[in-house]
């Protein structure tokens, strides 16, 4: 055997042999130019699509309730807006009515106006059934927030142009 693997520096040989080996690993391996593969064009296949069949499945009030349709979304939504418009015009009314700034008369137009713009949009059965429930939520709406209202206020007449105005496009009752 070699001096260097049995004497007393014998781990040297060993280190040599592993560096050696390395060195040739990295030579035989390590030294090839790493190339890039240039893309080549490839034929792309359009994507095949299959023709959708619109299935129309009868739903059940139930299941409309947590997965309505995008019809009755829009439907509710409109249902809402208009429940909401007519409210904020009661509210007006008895306000303007609680401050003499409006007669019984006029403001049961008002509410004949309501029904008609109501019954117009064709989203209710019944308009009178809507404007006497309605005509409820906004007399709480009005002792909740508007009951504190001062009647000195200088806009109480122009609200009340305005709100005749509207009514004027429905009825054609006469104003005081």
């Amino acid at each position: 055997m070699h001096p260097y693997l049995t004497g007393k520096y014998w781990w040297l040989g060993v280190a040599a042999i592993a560096i050696f080996t390395l060195l040739l690993f990295h030579t035989l391996v390590g030294t090839k130019a790493v190339t890039q593969k240039t893309p080549q064009p490839s034929i792309t296949q359009q994507p095949i699509v299959k023709p959708t069949v619109k299935v129309s499945v009868p739903t059940h009030p139930v299941l409309e309730l947590f997965n309505p349709s995008a019809d009755n979304i829009s439907r509710d939504q409109a249902i809402s807006r208009v429940r909401g418009e007519l409210e904020q015009l009661l509210v007006i009314a008895i306000m303007l009515q609680r401050c003499d700034q409006l007669s019984d008369v006029e403001y049961h137009s008002i509410h004949l106006a309501g029904q008609r713009y109501a019954e117009r949009t064709r989203l209710f059965h019944d308009g009178d059934v809507l404007m006497r429930e309605l005509a409820v939520s906004a007399e709480r709406t009005y002792a909740l927030v508007y009951a504190g209202t001062s009647c000195d206020e200088a806009s109480l007449p122009a609200l009340k142009a305005q709100t005749m105005a509207w009514q004027a496009q429905y009825t054609t009752t006469p104003s005081r």
